[in-house]
């Protein structure tokens, strides 16, 4: 079972140990019922390093509006509830 079928099988090794884990999940299939599984530290760091076309894209979205919206507001997302219940788009 892989959530990610085209990651680098040695992705992984880039990750701190407290950042992935391997687990025993029964009844996945008749074989291996191990699988890898990385916190939302691991997921930021692995696409972080990637180079893939949809992880660039999120990268830039990420650095260039997410990160600057949070280190001038404190957050991210709609600032004014009333204007967030007045247009739900």
């Amino acid at each position: 079972m892989n959530c990610f079928p085209a990651m680098h099988p040695k992705a992984l090794d880039r990750l701190d140990s407290d950042e992935k884990a391997l687990i025993s999940i029964q009844g996945i299939s008749r074989g291996n019922d191990r699988v890898n599984v990385v916190n939302e530290s691991g997921l930021y760091s692995l696409i972080m390093g990637s180079r893939k076309p949809s992880a660039k894209r999120f990268k830039k979205w990420f650095t260039a509006e997410v990160l600057p919206s949070i280190r001038k507001t404190g957050g991210y997302g709609r600032l004014d509830p009333i204007q967030a219940l007045n247009d739900p788009t």
